[in-house]
């Protein structure tokens, strides 16, 4: 799973976000390898989700507001909607 902290500075963030840029190279560099065969490469990015290595971020429920404040539905997923879109994609 990605996040927008791959691509833009996040406060608090800290080694998330190079982590997160090198996720989405491996994403991408054999997306490219296999696309011509119609083979898909998919990284989902939901946003920020409450899970156990999340709790180890710093001031990470002030991340969570925030992305729920800019959410157009103001709300966050939770891992049940990432389950959903990875079966539909079939990941």
């Amino acid at each position: 799973m990605s996040y927008f902290g791959a691509n833009q500075v996040v406060a608090n963030y800290n080694a998330m976000g190079p982590v997160k840029a090198v996720l989405e190279i491996c994403v991408q560099l054999p997306g490219r390898g296999i696309g011509p065969k119609r083979i898909s490469v998919h990284a989902l990015s939901p946003g920020p989700l409450k899970t156990r290595a999340a709790s180890g971020i710093g001031h990470f429920d002030e991340l969570m507001n925030m992305a729920e404040k800019r959410s157009p539905q103001h709300r966050l997923v939770d891992i049940d909607d990432v389950v959903a879109i990875a079966a539909f994609l079939g990941i």
